[in-house]
């Protein structure tokens, strides 16, 4: 080890002379020891109490607080122990170049490196267009930063090229910039158990790295995204981490260009600053399930320009926007997802093409359930409940599904209950097929079904709710018209009813509808089915 500035050394060696004989262990016997530990129990410390460059291996730990007006401590050895034991290294010049404590080796890449219980506050660099690192590591594999304190400064915690390393058990408070920072091929790494709070930029930004894991930890309070995930970080996992309060209009989590085959699982997600998780031209193949996400400015979960993803079973509830937006993407699966009493729709699809939705439940949202607009088509929504029962002293006319400009999408097995307007085909929403879906509890709905200027609407076995019997089913083909439930039809003198009713009324011009009414065999029982023809009723009687 060699000095930089001022250095103290104490070396305290036992020699043992008792020699114990043991049996030989094999190797299923022996216990996994961690190399760091043997370091440690191999080495006597040496302690420092200054700022120095250790460029041998060992186990070295402090032995008081250190400041310093430039790098502290460099590492530029393997197989190195660096304990804290509760002591600080500070800045105490921002004006001079340096970090606090620097791992990185000009001969090669250095491995088997931890430091611990040390706490680092205030280091800044007052240069325009450069920062300061309380902790920079570089070409470095297999590290450990555990129980690190890092208060102030730029940068908390730089990474460039790191391998099989990880941060846990650190807090990092009150960076000027990004309090994790890791970038250029840093591979297989594990973020776990830490805390990042009031980051003056992002919580963790993660650019050109893959294959790491960040689990359990709490990013809060961020001035931009609280995560950020840039150009080719791919293949990263996110999991039962608790993320909030994002700045003024960014995500809780961010990912944009190229990021593929991402994993955002079983995450908290509360008072984001607009998405609670936006992913936009971020690659394909991601997976985003089991997230709560409430109380964001604006959609709970965005997907943007991406293929193949997958959301599943995640909750999204009180956002501004839809609980769940997806937009301009192909090939996604929205799937047992909970969206509930967000300002708009549950589920929004724009411009979207062979999108599966299904089985999810949205519920009291304020502009309705499950909508398709801008261009969505060949998408199938499958075996969704909408429960759009209004919010208490929220003022609301919700529609249960909603198709505008979109074509040739499927609708399947879908129910809607007591929506303002069940189900709505507008504005050149052309081709689309409605089978076997439902429409209940519809006393106080404007419309159960309606469709306007749009072409080659085909509905089998629409259940529209009570009419004098129960579960009234129509199919139809129509353009401009609307239909509803009819429970105060006038009597036929001239024909025994079975007491199927529906309320058709043109909804502008060039209106028709090609209707069929369902009946069961308790319908006919009385009357001679062979006989069986549909009335019509308007102002000059049956």
């Amino acid at each position: 080890m060699s000095a930089c500035r001022s250095v103290g050394l104490s070396l305290l060696v036992v020699v043992s002379l008792l020699a114990i004989s043991v049996p030989a262990a094999t190797a299923a016997d022996r216990p996994a020891v961690d190399r760091t530990d043997q370091q440690a129990l191999q080495t006597p410390a040496t302690t420092i109490t200054g700022c120095t460059v250790i460029d041998e291996s060992g186990h070295y730990q402090l032995g008081s607080d250190i400041s310093a007006d430039g790098t502290c401590i460099e590492i530029t050895a393997s197989d190195v122990v660096l304990d804290g034991q509760g002591h600080t290294v500070s800045d105490i010049d921002s004006n001079t170049a340096g970090n606090g404590i620097v791992v990185n080796s000009t001969s090669g890449r250095l491995s088997n490196v931890t430091i611990r219980d040390v706490t680092l506050t205030n280091w800044a660099w007052d240069d325009f267009g450069n920062n300061a690192r309380s902790i920079y590591l570089q070409g470095v594999d297999d590290a450990t930063i555990t129980s690190v304190n890092i208060t102030g400064g730029d940068y908390g915690i730089r990474w460039r090229n790191v391998t099989d390393s990880g941060i846990e058990d650190t807090r990092i408070a009150q960076t000027s910039d990004n309090a994790v920072y890791i970038d250029r091929n840093s591979e297989n790494n594990t973020l776990a158990g830490n805390n990042i709070t009031q980051a003056g930029d992002r919580g963790l930004l993660m650019q050109s790295s893959t294959n790491n894991t960040v689990h359990a930890n709490q990013i809060a309070g961020s001035s931009n995204e609280n995560v950020r995930l840039a150009g080719g970080a791919n293949r990263n996992t996110f999991t039962d981490n608790v993320i909030h309060n994002s700045g003024f209009t960014d995500n809780c989590i961010s990912a944009g260009t190229t990021a593929s085959r991402l994993v955002i699982r079983n995450n908290t997600l509360t008072a984001c600053g607009a998405h609670g998780i936006g992913l936009s031209q971020s690659g394909s193949n991601s997976v985003i399930e089991d997230n709560t996400v409430n109380g964001s400015s604006n959609h709970g979960i965005r997907l943007n320009r991406l293929d193949n993803a997958t959301v599943r079973n995640n909750t999204a509830s009180f956002n501004d926007g839809h609980g769940i937006n997806v937009q301009r993407s192909s090939n996604v699966t929205v799937a047992d997802n909970d969206a509930r009493e967000n300002e708009r729709f549950g589920i929004n699809l724009y411009d979207m093409t062979g999108t599966a939705v299904r089985n999810n439940t949205v519920a009291s949202n304020e502009n309705g359930g499950l909508r398709l607009v801008s261009g969505s088509s060949n998408n199938t929504l499958v075996d969704n409940t909408v429960l759009n029962f209004a919010r208490e002293e929220v003022v609301s006319f919700p529609t249960g599904i909603r198709l505008r400009t979109a074509d040739d999408n499927e609708l399947r097995n879908n129910t809607v209950e007591n929506a303002y307007i069940g189900i709505e085909v507008n504005e050149s929403a052309t081709g689309n097929t409605f089978v076997d879906n439902r429409v209940n509890n519809t006393a106080t709905a404007l419309w159960t079904f309606v469709t306007t200027n749009s072409d080659d609407t085909t509905v089998d076995s629409l259940a529209i709710g009570d009419s004098s019997a129960a579960d009234t089913t129509l199919s139809f083909g129509a353009y401009n018209v609307s239909l509803t439930t009819n429970t105060s039809a006038p009597a036929n003198p001239d024909a025994t009813a079975i007491d199927r009713y529906a309320t058709v009324e043109s909804m502008g011009e060039g209106s028709f509808v090609n209707l069929s009414v369902h009946y069961t065999s308790d319908d006919v029982s009385a009357v001679n089915d062979s006989l069986l023809a549909l009335w019509t009723h308007g102002d000059s009687g049956w």
